[in-house]
């Protein structure tokens, strides 16, 4: 005969949300959630997952067991791991409780983090990770206008995927919609990344600070960018070159790369261009303002390499030792790619009196990837 907790497994493994809504129980909380929020989520997760894998046959079922310590096993709770053909799984305890009338009914479902499998299982993993909203989890402490700001910042993600949904956009109206919004985003507390824990507002949030630190270094560099467009830049003598270089490379590494690590992947096309930030964000561009920034971006990178490369204060040995040594990838990139650094070195010997000699690797000599 099977238990309920085989049946519950075979939900899973079929993705029956049906099913799963008589097998648990509202007197439960799953995930520290209520059974109908829980089921809401897992549905969703089973979506997205499906449209992914192309999934149609029934999940793989894997008895495991978890390996954390935190997590204080006993033989009240059970692991399992939840495959698909092409390699993504899921893990997640399952804890059980006497039933009255005998055996044991599933009190909580949670996912396992670490979790060792009992059998061999060929090919490669990838881990999906399944989340609660933190919104709906029982004891989280939610602001007394959290209705208000919550429908504010759904309001402002509808407007968002409406706007950019009519094709191509003018950059005053990415102005807009962030002076609208401005108020709803600093009172639900500002983009944080919390990895796993995760808010019914981050949609908004995350989309926000896209737009925002995109707007932002647009108007920082709006300056550069006329001076660029109008030949200011061309043919400057290398001792009016290397502040240019440096301060633009101040504010452009600094502030939007090292701290916030920002990434924008542009494209130019004929009369828009289209632009993603940080892998997520993504929209197109009426005009010329994405091409004038890859031109701007690709000289800048062009000029302080060809600078980079005389005034490198490394040899080519000890770029080589650096290279085995390096602690961090900022150390890495930082020697690898910021002008500033190798200046600074200089100046650094200098005052000691030694001479770093210019090219100290030969000319040929290149400098390593950033990444």
């Amino acid at each position: 005969m099977l238990t309920q907790l085989d049946l519950i497994l075979d939900c899973f493994a079929r993705r029956d949300r049906l099913g799963l809504e008589d097998l648990l129980s509202p007197e439960y909380t799953y995930y520290e959630v209520s059974k109908d929020n829980f089921l809401d989520r897992l549905e969703d997760f089973w979506q997205e997952w499906e449209a992914s894998s192309s999934l149609t046959d029934p999940l793989q079922v894997i008895l495991g067991s978890c390996c954390n310590k935190a997590c204080q096993n006993h033989l009240g709770k059970s692991a399992y791991q939840f495959r698909s053909p092409d390699g993504k799984c899921l893990d997640l305890r399952f804890v059980l409780v006497p039933n009255p009338c005998g055996g044991y009914v599933v009190k909580d479902i949670y996912p396992c983090h670490q979790l060792l499998t009992f059998e061999r299982v060929e090919g490669p993993d990838s881990l999906l990770t399944f989340w609660v909203y933190e919104d709906d989890k029982r004891g989280t402490e939610l602001p007394e206008n959290y209705p208000i700001l919550l429908h504010q910042a759904q309001e402002g993600l509808a407007n968002w995927k409406e706007l950019i949904g009519h094709g191509p956009v003018d950059f005053s109206q990415l102005h807009d919609w962030l002076h609208r919004y401005e108020v709803t985003y600093h009172d639900c507390g500002e983009w944080i990344d919390l990895g796993e824990i995760v808010w019914r507002w981050d949609g908004f949030l995350r989309t926000y600070h896209d737009v925002e630190l995109f707007v932002s270094f647009v108007e920082e560099f709006e300056a550069d960018l006329i001076c660029f467009q109008v030949g200011d830049f061309l043919g400057l003598p290398e001792e009016k070159m290397i502040p240019l270089i440096l301060d633009i490379e101040r504010r452009m590494e600094l502030r939007y790369t090292v701290i916030h690590g920002t990434d924008f992947d542009m494209v130019d096309h004929t009369d828009f261009g289209k632009l993603c930030i940080n892998c997520r964000t993504s929209l197109t561009l009426k005009g010329d303002l994405i091409r004038v920034l890859m031109d701007f971006r690709s000289w800048f990178a062009q000029e302080r390499s060809r600078l980079l490369s005389k005034y490198f204060s490394l040899t080519a040995g000890e770029r080589d030792a650096f290279l085995e040594t390096a602690e961090s990838p900022f150390q890495l990139y930082q020697v690898g790619t910021m002008l500033s650094f190798h200046l600074q070195t200089r100046e650094r010997f200098r005052k000691q009196g030694v001479f770093i000699p210019f090219y100290p690797g030969g000319e040929s000599n290149l400098v390593f990837p950033s990444e």
